[in-house]
C-alpha cells in the first residue's frame, strides 16, 4: 500500500499535539497546587509551564498550516 509524503508530517504533529496537551495539564496541576501549598518551585515550574506550552502551541499552527499548504498538499 502507497503512503504519501505528507504521513511523517502528520505523526509528528499528532506526537506534537498530546505532548503539548499533556504539558498543559502538568502545568495546570503544578500551578494550582504551587498556589495552594505556597511553595514557590511547584508554582515556578507551572508558569514555566505555561510558556513552554503557549510556544508549543504557536508551533504546532504554524506546522499545521505549513503541512496544508506545503507543496505536496493533495
Amino acid at each position: 500500500m502507497y503512503r504519501g509524503r505528507g504521513n511523517g508530517r502528520r505523526r509528528a504533529l499528532t506526537a506534537l499535539f498530546w505532548c503539548t496537551a499533556i504539558l498543559l495539564a502538568l502545568s495546570f496541576v503544578f500551578t494550582i497546587c504551587g498556589s495552594a501549598a505556597n511553595h514557590d518551585g511547584l508554582l515556578f515550574a507551572g508558569i514555566i509551564g505555561w510558556l513552554t506550552t503557549s510556544f508549543l502551541v504557536f508551533t504546532w499552527l504554524v506546522l499545521w498550516m505549513w503541512s496544508r499548504t506545503g507543496r505536496y498538499r493533495r
